[in-house]
């Protein structure tokens, strides 16, 4: 029984340690040793909490129901079935998600991939 009550303590110890660190990153005003990894943080953090929220582009939402249960957004081009859908990087490093050719910006078009089933 002690193992076990070790390790639950220390889980706890572990869990507020990250809590605190999280906070301390999070709320404390920046200095100047800490600039660069609070950034890096709060862009990992936001990320993350990004993946647990709904899904916000319409085309990637349509792309993954593969355009049977959702209808597509007004003006937007759905692929047909059968046909390739595209995805490419934009130069803030975002994924985004076509369905035709002609959707993605002439200057990516070049480096877009087709989605594989």
């Amino acid at each position: 029984m002690k193992p076990l009550g070790r390790f639950f303590f220390q889980a706890l110890l572990l869990a507020v340690a990250l809590l605190a660190l999280d906070l301390g990153l999070t709320h404390l005003p920046d200095s100047p040793g800490l600039a660069v990894p609070r950034r890096i943080y709060l862009d990992f953090r936001t990320r993350l909490v990004a993946l647990l929220g709904p899904n916000r582009d319409p085309i990637a939402t349509q792309i993954v129901a593969g355009g049977k249960t959702l209808p597509p957004a007004a003006g937007t081009v759905v692929a047909k079935p059968g046909e390739p859908r595209y995805f490419y990087v934009d130069q803030r490093g975002d994924i985004r998600f076509a369905a035709t050719l002609e959707e993605i910006p002439s200057e990516y078009r070049g480096e877009a991939k087709k989605l594989e089933r």
